[in-house]
């Protein structure tokens, strides 16, 4: 009796870029189709088709940092989160890393 293969739904960017790459170059230079690559990595079709079309646009770079419906509205940029750190340890000097961090997370989440 043949074992049927379960599908696993991975979350996005759980792959390494180097993964990603091979398989955009499994479908685009080697011709194999999305459905015989997403088969046998056991990943989504769609997920491999948003990876060739980032590839397209934007070359191999695209696929080494993949972007996801709410990682850009939910995190604030690196500078404002700076800004924020430096602000709240000039307020309270006293403060550590762990109540900043907290502040922070009420702020952000």
């Amino acid at each position: 009796m043949k074992k049927q293969k379960t599908k696993v739904k991975k979350k996005p960017g759980n792959y390494p870029f180097e993964f990603r790459l091979r398989a955009v170059k499994l479908v685009l230079e080697e011709g194999y189709s999305i459905g015989m690559v997403a088969e046998e990595l056991n990943y989504a079709q769609s997920s491999i088709g948003r990876w060739m079309r980032r590839y397209r646009t934007d070359g191999e770079t695209a696929l080494s940092n993949p972007a996801t419906k709410n990682s850009k509205s939910k995190q604030p940029k690196n500078s404002d989160l700076k800004n924020k750190i430096i602000a709240l340890k000039k307020e309270d000097p006293q403060r550590g890393i762990k109540r900043i961090s907290d502040i922070l997370r009420s702020f952000f989440s």
